[in-house]
């Protein structure tokens, strides 16, 4: 069974603004375990996770999808 399922069995359902996220987070070393997975609020998780990274400019994938030729 997938882990979203098991995590919704054993956590119960998000409710809005959550997502489940791993504690330890992965970025720190954390396993991708059911065990590991914790009810988080999405924005300040999201946000710490953010933090972890690298900051880097990425480029705009619509822009220049929409100037590919199908798009034209």
């Amino acid at each position: 069974q997938p882990l979203f399922e098991r995590a919704v069995e054993k956590l119960g359902p998000l409710e809005n603004g959550e997502i489940y996220g791993f504690a330890p987070a992965l970025a720190l070393g954390g396993e991708p375990k059911l065990e590991n997975l914790q009810k988080v609020k999405a924005t300040e998780h999201l946000a710490f996770l953010a933090d972890l990274g690298e900051k880097r400019v990425m480029a705009d994938i619509v822009a220049l999808s929409n100037q590919l030729p199908h798009n034209q």
